[in-house]
Formats: structure tokens, C-alpha cells, sequence
């Protein structure tokens, strides 16, 4: 079993999953999911209900490629920084979600997505480096205790200017709302999807679309400590083995994406690097933590802006691996890619 249909509809992004899957790409959007997408009304709820009620959730779940693109779409319709968007609203209330149960049932049947749950593919891991990424040139494989240094102070600094603007009356619009150290040159690599070297090349939260992209090889020591989070309770463990309270900047945008006010709290980063060299997330443990308000000691955590199958490095324990090679992405199908020869 790669993932269980109750994690599938408890966060909001297995949820949007599900929802994308019964609206294929290839096809215009019908017109009660238009309608849904601009107000969910009783009505029109009841209508996507009875809509989804038909669909053939086996036969869905059975399409690799279809589920992926799904995957990609739900990841791509994240937003931290604003209110859930109606659709992801609508997913929330018991009516869809109970519409969506045989889908979310299927897809956790299927054995052909097991790899939602592997644990990080150590020997498969790639950089993608986005040709519009402001840093160019090779990974950083050395410097990680400076980055993580950096990410700490960086951190702080934010904090200590959002507690001082609160306390002027004049908050700024929006945080950091994101979990990961990834205001650093630490990398972030994933493995390797259906079709694709390197999930990491089309599920990205706060993406700018596809755009061309270098694939680094990477090759991880094989004595790496790798924390594995596979559900909110490993994120829950994590946050709370290593605590770092940033209430001022989270408090921001978590409140508004997730309906809760209170504390809010991070893993300390450079804490972490001490007992762990990576922590990996996989595809599962993505779909049903990710956007959720998780309790902690204190307060609450946000897990936001990392994307599946993604390991963020905190330490020195990555190496050169090969050449990097060029990938274009296809304007019509973003799960298409060429490969510079």
C-alpha cells in the first residue's frame, strides 16, 4: 500500500490530487467544475458530487501518467502566501471529500505507485538547476554549515523585523511563509518519477511555470543520516525534537491558509544538522502533511514550500556524480521533456 485513502483527503493537497485526476488535462474543463472554481454554492457543490459520483476511479488510478500529472497540478495549485483558493475551500467540506473517498480508495490500491512511499533513492538523487534560477554554475558540495549559519541569522532577522513592525501597528502584507532553509545555496535533490530523471523537474511548489533546466547527477556518501517524513507525525517529531519559534514572520500567512492563530515553530535547522545530514520527504508523506496546521509544543507548524520526494542536504555529504545535461521542457505537455543530445 503506497499511501491509505484517509491520508489522501485529510490534507490539502491529496485532496486536490484526487480533484485534478477526475478532470482530465486533454480535455476542456466541464462546466461544473468551471462553476465550482468560481463559487462553490450548495448547488453546485451537490452537482460536482453527482459528477464525481460517475467518474471510473479504478480505471483513473490505473493511468501512471494521468496520476502524475495530477500530482503535478496539485503540487503547481499551492499557495501559502494567500487564502486556500475556492477549489481547495470546496475539498475541504465533507460533501466532496465523501465524493472523492473512491478515488482516494483506488489511487491507494494501485500498485504502481509505490514509490510514493520509497524512502530517499539515495542512488538516483538529481539536482535540477532551472535556467532561471538567480544561481548558476555547479552545486555547492561544500559549505553547508555556513549556508545553514546564514539561513539561521537570515531567519532571526525577519522575525526581529516583523515583531518590530507588528508592535509599530504597521505589519508587512506577507512572511517567509515557506519551512525549508531555502533562502541558501543548500540543495534540495529528488529522484526519479515515471517518464521523468527527475520528479523535481515538474512538481514544484511556487513554480514559474516549465522552463529549461540542467540535471545535476548527485551521489550521497553512503554512511548519510536521512530523517524520513512520510506523514504529519514525523513532521510533528521533527519540529518538536528542534524547536525554533518564528511566530512573528509564520504568523503572517499560516493563519490565513490555515484558519489558525497562536505560535508558530520550525525545526532549528542548524539543530538538526547535528544528528541528521538530509531529511527526504516523500511523495506520501507530501500529500498529507503539506498546508496543514500541525499542533506542537506551544503552538503549531506549518510544513509549506517543500516539495515531494524532496531531501534537503544539511550537511557536507553530497559529491560530483557526472555531467550535468540539459532538458526543454514541451510547451503543450508539461510531463515532456527533451533531452540535449
Amino acid at each position: 500500500m503506497t499511501v491509505t485513502s484517509e491520508q489522501l483527503l485529510v490534507g490539502p493537497r491529496g485532496r486536490r490530487l484526487c480533484w485534478e485526476l477526475t478532470v482530465p488535462a486533454d480535455q476542456d474543463t466541464p462546466g461544473w467544475a468551471w462553476q465550482l472554481q468560481e463559487r462553490p454554492t450548495p448547488a453546485r457543490l451537490r452537482a460536482a458530487s453527482q459528477e464525481l459520483a460517475r467518474v471510473d476511479a479504478p480505471a483513473l488510478a490505473a493511468d501512471a501518467r494521468a496520476v502524475l500529472r495530477a500530482l503535478v497540478q496539485a503540487v503547481d495549485a499551492a499557495r501559502y502566501w494567500q487564502p486556500p483558493d475556492e477549489i481547495d475551500r470546496a475539498l475541504a467540506g465533507p460533501e466532496l471529500q465523501a465524493a472523492l473517498a473512491p478515488v482516494a480508495q483506488a489511487l491507494s490500491a494501485s500498485p504502481s505507485l509505490g514509490w510514493w512511499s520509497r524512502p530517499v533513492a539515495r542512488l538516483q538523487q538529481r539536482w535540477v538547476q532551472f535556467t532561471g534560477m538567480s544561481r548558476d554554475g555547479p552545486p555547492l558540495w561544500r559549505g553547508a554549515a555556513g549556508e545553514l549559519a546564514r539561513w539561521r541569522a537570515a531567519a532571526l532577522d525577519m522575525e526581529a523585523q516583523c515583531r518590530a513592525a507588528t508592535s509599530s501597528r504597521q505589519p508587512p502584507d506577507s512572511g517567509e511563509w515557506w519551512s525549508t532553509p531555502s533562502v541558501s545555496a543548500l540543495l534540495s535533490t529528488t529522484g526519479p518519477a515515471p517518464g521523468l530523471e527527475a520528479l523535481g523537474l515538474v512538481a514544484v511548489e511556487d513554480s514559474f511555470g516549465p522552463e529549461p533546466a540542467r540535471i545535476w547527477p548527485v551521489a550521497v556518501d553512503s554512511r548519510a543520516r536521512v530523517y524520513e517524513i512520510t506523514g504529519p507525525e514525523d513532521w510533528v517529531r521533527l519540529v518538536s525534537a528542534y524547536p525554533l519559534e518564528l511566530t512573528a514572520s509564520k504568523g503572517l500567512d499560516w493563519p490565513t491558509i490555515t484558519g489558525v492563530t497562536g505560535r508558530w515553530f520550525l525545526p532549528d535547522w542548524p539543530a538538526v544538522a547535528a544528528d541528521y545530514d538530509g531529511v527526504h520527504l516523500s511523495v506520501a508523506g507530501y500529500l498529507a502533511t503539506n498546508g496543514r496546521a500541525l499542533p506542537v509544543p506551544g503552538g503549531q507548524t506549518v510544513l509549506a514550500g517543500w516539495d515531494p520526494d524532496a531531501t534537503w542536504w544539511l550537511t557536507d555529504v553530497l559529491h560530483h556524480h557526472g555531467e550535468p545535461r540539459l532538458w526543454t521542457p514541451d510547451a503543450e505537455d508539461v510531463l515532456a521533456w527533451t533531452v540535449q543530445a
